[in-house]
């Protein structure tokens, strides 16, 4: 035994100090799934805000058809020209028609109307007595012009709808 060696410790015969490998831990086991689960529950997520964005756009729409429905309107058919016309209109939203045959011009109707009024419509055909001047249709809704037409000539037919 040498000085600097402590007592009880030996040398190894090949002359150089025995080597140790460190002890290195393994690596800790990555958890497999969370990623996928984040990424399905984003999924979800994602699909319920557009389930519940389209409901909320269809509601939106259906309560403004439904107010639509149910909206007062004034609808004022208009005809200008000749003497005498005859005319056709809808009498109210259900396309119910009205007809007046040689009705002095200028003529003109309101209908007070629940509904859309789109599709009320009018038409009026100069005389085949020779008239041959223009004749001229209009729709009014609620005081607002949506349409006007004119013809001219004999038997003419102007036609409006409105939109």
């Amino acid at each position: 035994m040498t000085e600097s060696q402590p007592h009880g410790a030996s040398v190894p015969q090949n002359g150089y100090a025995p080597q140790y490998q460190q002890y290195q831990p393994e690596p800790p086991k990555k958890k497999r799934g969370r990623g996928c689960l984040w990424m399905i529950l984003g999924a979800l997520l994602l699909v319920v805000l557009i389930i519940v964005g389209t409901m909320a756009l269809i509601g939106g729409a259906a309560k403004k058809v439904d107010d639509d429905m149910h909206a007062k309107h004034s609808v004022t058919f208009k005809v200008t020209g000749g003497s005498k016309a005859d005319i056709t209109y809808t009498s109210d939203t259900n396309a119910s028609t009205a007809q007046e045959n040689a009705a002095k011009l200028p003529w003109s109707k309101t209908l007070n109307v629940e509904g859309m009024t789109s599709g009320m419509n009018i038409s009026a055909q100069n005389g085949m007595d020779g008239a041959s001047g223009k004749i001229t249709c209009e729709v009014i809704v609620d005081g607002k012009s949506v349409k006007t037409n004119t013809s001219s000539g004999q038997g003419a037919i102007a036609s409006c709808a409105a939109p």
